[in-house]
């Protein structure tokens, strides 16, 4: 899938589960295993420009058309993701688009925080810009993220007053794309990964799952495909679960859902796998 290509547009979500709103000429893309943000940033560049006319003249009113969390689900590596993000040149206002949360895998995706954070970022309604942006050092990022983390979990509360602040409903509702590269590390990944992917799909059908990542030693790792049929698998469970809930429409639009894996040919770097969800 070539992410440079618009996006096709979104079918309405029903209002049984109810839907965020949504700019459907944009990119709200969720990062797995960020690392040190060398995707995510590339990407915001890529997709967003840097805010120049085609006068040459740069824009007063700079509003990316790609908004891209980077996760890793090491503090530290987290830390790292902000401060590269901070580093980059502010011309091309790297800030508005790319921010670095927490997120460890599972069928949960984070809970409630990790839902305030696809808010922050992603959601119209706060007319905010991302907390890289706001904040110029990256110890001062850490300390704001960790403070609003302290808070939610003393109150019960996000940092907005409320256990969820969209009031449009599921917000995995603004996510259009999840992506990832190098990701999976065989048995040590296969059931966390699985499930993380199975969960982003179930509570959002729509979203498209583009996942890059190198084939390793069969006598020791969980291959590609195996990943492909655990993530089928767990959908097809979550599914038999949405059953019981006639109201939901979930089902009718995961009705023909398939993982599709194919080779990738690179000279450098041999048994790539593209993994797909769409």
């Amino acid at each position: 899938m070539d992410l440079t290509v618009p996006p096709p547009p979104l079918l309405p979500t029903s209002t049984d589960r109810g839907s965020a709103s949504l700019d459907r000429s944009t990119y709200n893309i969720v990062e797995l295993g960020g690392g040190n943000g060398t995707l995510g940033v590339g990407l915001a560049m890529a997709l967003n420009g840097d805010g120049t006319n085609q006068d040459g003249s740069k824009t007063k009113t700079f509003q990316p058309t790609a908004k891209i969390l980077c996760t890793d689900n090491d503090h530290r590596t987290v830390k790292n993701m902000r401060y590269n993000v901070l580093q980059q040149p502010k011309e091309c206002k790297i800030g508005r688009a790319v921010r670095a949360e927490s997120l460890e895998w599972g069928d949960e995706i984070g809970g409630g925080e990790f839902d305030q954070r696809i808010v922050d970022q992603f959601g119209k309604s706060l007319g905010k810009n991302s907390a890289n942006e706001e904040c110029k050092d990256v110890d001062a990022v850490d300390s704001k993220h960790q403070n609003e983390e302290n808070k939610e979990q003393a109150t019960g509360k996000d940092s907005h007053g409320s256990a969820d602040s969209t009031n449009d409903g599921d917000p995995m509702q603004l996510i259009t794309h999840v992506i990832g590269s190098d990701v999976h590390f065989g048995c040590t990944t296969l059931d966390p990964l699985s499930s993380v992917i199975a969960a982003f799909k179930l509570r959002n059908p729509q979203i498209n799952v583009v996942m890059l990542m190198k084939e390793r030693n069969p006598d020791n790792f969980a291959q590609v495909y195996d990943l492909k049929l655990e993530i089928e698998s767990k959908v097809l469970k979550g599914l038999e679960k949405e059953d019981d809930n006639d109201s939901s429409s979930i089902g009718e639009e995961l009705l023909d859902f398939s993982v599709s894996v194919r080779d990738v040919l690179h000279e450098k770097i041999d048994k790539l796998k593209l993994l797909e969800c769409q």
